[in-house]
């Protein structure tokens, strides 16, 4: 009973290690992939450019980064967006740039209202 134990244990612990070993040596000759896809890239020279790489192509501007420092890029890298000072949501592509969103106004304060009920104009 023991002899078939031990058996049955060695048998097991030999697959599963196979099975480890094959993929791990697999893997280990095989030559890596070459990167592909675009990537966005931040430069902390003069006028922070942000540009785009593609591979083939080279370096593309997409714009500055703005004083906020608050920007985006959209995963393609064909787009950038960014928050102005005043708290405008702005997109570029391209030369092209448009709004995307305006901050909301500052309620504005109206003026200390007398102690006169305002009067109606609705009709009875």
């Amino acid at each position: 009973m023991m002899n078939t134990r031990l058996l049955s244990a060695a048998a097991l612990s030999a697959v599963l290690t196979a099975g480890l070993a094959a993929p791990a040596a697999a893997a280990a000759s095989a030559a890596p992939k070459p990167l592909t896809g675009v990537a966005v890239y931040l430069s902390y020279g003069k006028g922070y450019p942000v540009s785009r790489y593609e591979p083939g192509k080279g370096f593309t501007k997409l714009g500055a980064m703005p004083m906020t420092g608050q920007f985006s890029a959209s995963p393609d890298g064909r787009k950038l967006a960014w928050i102005t000072d005043a708290g405008y949501v702005q997109v570029g592509d391209g030369r092209a740039v448009t709004t995307a969103a305006k901050a909301p106004r500052p309620a504005s304060r109206a003026p200390p209202r007398s102690g006169r009920p305002t009067p109606s104009r609705s009709r009875t």
